[in-house]
């Protein structure tokens, strides 16, 4: 299976049963928390990758998705994710507005949900945890973002993350509180480099509060298989296996 969503004349979004990328004609900036190329960088492409939820491979993290990218011919650098969740969760929420393309993607997992301030697995500072139940989000743009405004783009994707947590009524296991998010969530601000910037994009202009709908409307939608069946229910489930009911 392989569906492809054209965003913007120099973006696209490749959805699998294996990975979700979106693939950029020319580099975009892009900042982001991913395992590999994180922070900010000008990127061909990103790459949301399933894999083992217990990372049994022999190879980094890092090594994995640079492999991954080059056995599929993508030339340039790579913005690499990772994540458990079954790619049925993938979900895209589009609009544009006075000439500017905005979508949003997202892939969820549920098994992993936390607090923010809940008791930590590993207790050294510097750990790597497992990619087990994570909930992975992106935003691109077709208009270039500021520097500062990527940074509060990626703010308005956590806020609204957390929103949809919250109207799910989904709660740590470690805490017994409301969720927050879940242990490895990460986020991509992928903007455009042409065109006139923008300086701002929080909640009191448009383009915030159109990345805040779009944001909350896609991972609202991830919680529910096309089936019907909410992730309430699959909480403690191992979602690779979610990916034989497409």
């Amino acid at each position: 299976m392989k569906d492809v969503f054209r965003i913007n004349p120099s973006a696209k979004v490749i959805r699998t049963n294996q990975y979700v990328s979106c693939i950029f004609d020319k580099p975009y900036r892009v900042l982001s928390s991913a395992v590999l190329n994180g922070g900010y960088q000008r990127a061909n492409q990103t790459l949301n990758l399933k894999v083992d939820a217990h990372n049994t491979y022999n190879e980094s993290p890092q090594a994995s998705l640079q492999n991954f990218a080059a056995e599929q011919g993508w030339k340039g650098k790579t913005i690499g994710l990772m994540t458990s969740a079954s790619m049925a969760t993938f979900r895209l929420a589009q609009r544009t507005v006075e000439n500017i393309e905005l979508a949003v993607w997202v892939t969820s997992g549920l098994s992993n949900l936390r607090r923010i301030g809940d008791y930590a697995d590993y207790r050294k500072i510097n750990s790597a945890p497992e990619t087990s139940g994570t909930i992975n989000l992106g935003l691109i743009s077709s208009m270039k973002l500021s520097d500062a405004a990527m940074a509060e783009a990626l703010i308005m994707l956590t806020e609204a993350k957390v929103a949809a947590i919250n109207d799910a009524k989904l709660t740590s296991p470690i805490s017994n509180k409301q969720a927050t998010g879940t242990g490895t969530d990460s986020a991509v601000i992928a903007s455009a480099n042409e065109g006139e910037m923008i300086e701002y994009c929080g909640k009191h202009v448009l383009i915030g509060e159109i990345i805040g709908e779009l944001a909350y409307q896609a991972v609202s939608s991830s919680f529910v298989y096309g089936d019907g069946e909410s992730f309430n229910k699959l909480i403690n489930q191992d979602h690779r296996d979610c990916d034989n009911k497409n």
